[in-house]
């Protein structure tokens, strides 16, 4: 491919840099973004170490490499402090310029003796995709300190559900999304307040409700499966755990048995033992869900245990439900931002995270990033003559007229007569 070249310059025109607007009211707007600080004036160091193992692992055994440094992670702690693991390597805060070694004795005599080899590889720079991982994870430390209810990529709090009395006790679960981001070199946490319905409808009822709809047998299991996969449903038997179902699985029932330690034992069995419930519905499916940190295996859920979350079409049809709900979810950008500071603090001022806070020297500032901006001045609408067609034009100021819908419903400016209509019809 040959290069173009202009002979002529000056016969072209070029796009031009847009100016920066100066004109209009100075304002302060605050983000949903959150610095994150350090405890002291110090400035924070972290560094990054490989690990090995000896006898050497495959790559795909990140199981067996988590259980190992779960075991050697007491000692790892005296060398380097506290640290965070990533299967093959580590970050901290304490440089340790030599190479050491932590051997892990096997548990049963002739098992297997493992080495973790450490080795200081770099420095992780402030402004790295490394020091994201790193606020990532201790970030999600502080989670996993505060016990958030987590679906999906989103987490949430039960325990501050809103409750809509006149919908057959409906829940609203306040909660939150996530992530760090590196914004002008420094590190930010930006949250986003959402919310979660959670239904007192069981799967259970879903299927019977699906079966009186279907007449032939074969095409209710279809309907089934097809509503049920992907779908987020709640235990509340195991402290309001979230699965995710991939498939029903009509071939079994709660009479059905699995092996134990102890031996086989019945679904209905198991249930009555280690959470005292009886199983009403013998002869219901199974409901089937994987392990997300062992996606082999599978676990086997009651429907009339699960409880439904989201809406249904008809909960998005009901007027009534849709204003209440909206009441709470869809507050003015002051009332989100509170949301998001009440969220931060609340985390940071629970008991577990603020150990975790000491420990690492680290914290999120609860007062939202602000920006500066400019309020530009709308103008004004201008609508027909005065009454009679005579006289100035009505005019009045969009920024200041607080019953807009109602000042607008006059006559416009210019209303030419509409003397013909066409109708296009594209198929």
């Amino acid at each position: 491919m040959q290069d173009l070249v202009i002979q002529d310059v000056d016969q072209y025109f070029f796009p031009k840099r847009s100016s920066v607007n100066t004109e209009g009211e100075k304002i302060s707007l605050a983000c949903n973004y959150f610095r994150f600080e350090n405890l002291t004036t110090n400035k924070q160091q972290f560094y990054k170490y490989t690990v090995d193992f000896v006898p050497n692992l495959p790559s795909d055994s990140n199981k067996l490499r988590r259980a190992l440094w779960s075991k050697a992670r007491q000692e790892l702690e005296t060398q380097v402090g506290p640290h965070f693991f990533n299967n093959t390597t580590i970050s901290c805060q304490k440089l340790i310029t030599d190479e050491f070694s932590v051997k892990i004795q096997p548990k049963k005599e002739g098992g297997e003796e493992y080495t973790l080899i450490i080795k200081h590889t770099n420095v992780i720079q402030p402004n790295s995709s490394e020091a994201v991982s790193f606020y990532k994870n201790f970030f999600n430390q502080l989670l996993r300190k505060r016990k958030f209810v987590q679906i999906r990529r989103n987490y949430f709090e039960p325990k501050k559900a809103h409750i809509l009395k006149n919908f057959g006790d409906l829940e609203l679960w306040p909660g939150f999304n996530a992530s760090v981001n590196i914004i002008n070199k420094e590190i930010y946490l930006n949250i986003n307040a959402i919310y979660k319905v959670l239904r007192q409808e069981t799967a259970l009822i879903v299927i019977q409700s699906l079966k009186k709809k279907s007449s032939k047998t074969e095409d209710f299991q279809q309907e089934v499966q097809e509503y049920f996969k992907n779908i987020s449903v709640l235990t509340r038997y195991n402290n309001d755990k979230n699965y995710i179902i991939s498939k029903v699985d009509f071939d079994r029932s709660p009479q059905d048995t699995f092996e134990t330690k102890t031996g086989p034992i019945s679904f209905m069995e198991y249930f009555q033992k280690k959470y005292g419930y009886q199983i009403k519905e013998t002869s219901q499916p199974l409901l089937i869900s994987f392990d997300k940190k062992k996606p082999d295996k599978e676990i086997c859920l009651i429907p009339e245990m699960c409880f439904m979350t989201g809406l249904t079409d008809d909960m998005r049809a009901n007027f009534n439900l849709m204003k209440e709900m909206g009441n709470i979810t869809k507050g003015n950008a002051l009332q989100k931002v509170d949301e998001c500071k009440n969220m931060i603090s609340s985390l940071l001022e629970q008991q577990k995270c603020k150990e975790e806070v000491d420990k690492w020297g680290i914290t999120l500032n609860c007062k939202p990033v602000e920006i500066k901006g400019l309020k530009l001045d709308v103008g004004n609408m201008i609508m027909a003559k005065q009454q009679g067609g005579k006289g100035n034009r009505i005019s009045f100021s969009i920024d200041n007229t607080k019953d807009i819908d109602r000042t607008v419903q006059q006559e416009m400016y210019s209303q030419p007569p509409i003397k013909s209509l066409a109708v296009s019809l594209i198929l």
